[in-house]
């Protein structure tokens, strides 16, 4: 699937998201965690993407294999859980945004220096624990660049 398919697919999920979540009762103003998930193409491309995310967010990652037994391969996934924070819609389509870039850029790149360049800094945020399958935990502080997912 292309960057452009990955990121529509994504971003047309968060409007439903958003939807269940406040419907469960969450605001803009309830503290969540993301939950959030990656298939790597490798072991290489695993730990890299895990090193990018570490070095420019606070989010625990961690990437993780599973033996197949059809051909007796490994697949790789990189997985990980944001800091509390606040969230809304808007919030919650610009961190998909920075995260599927951040993947794409990461999962095949051989270093980060041009990936960091282009994406920047993740989109600053603020949230409490709320498991949302295939995204993951923010927070929200609009006001002070030192807080970031």
């Amino acid at each position: 699937m292309d960057l452009t398919a990955v990121l529509t697919e994504q971003l047309q999920m968060n409007p439903l998201t958003w939807k269940a979540m406040t419907h469960g009762g969450v605001t803009k103003a309830t503290e969540l965690n993301l939950d959030f998930a990656y298939a790597a193409p490798g072991e290489q491309a695993a730990n890299h993407l895990t090193a990018f995310l570490q070095s420019e967010t606070d989010y625990n990652v961690l990437a993780t294999s599973t033996k197949k037994f059809a051909p007796f391969r490994k697949t790789w996934s990189v997985t990980g859980r944001t800091k509390a924070t606040t969230l809304s819609l808007g919030v919650l389509n610009e961190w998909v945004r920075w995260m599927v870039f951040a993947g794409h850029e990461n999962a095949s790149a051989s270093s980060t220096d041009g990936a960091r360049s282009y994406l920047g800094r993740p989109p600053p945020l603020r949230c409490g624990p709320l498991r949302l399958p295939g995204l993951g935990t923010l927070r929200n502080d609009r006001d002070s660049a030192d807080h970031v997912i």
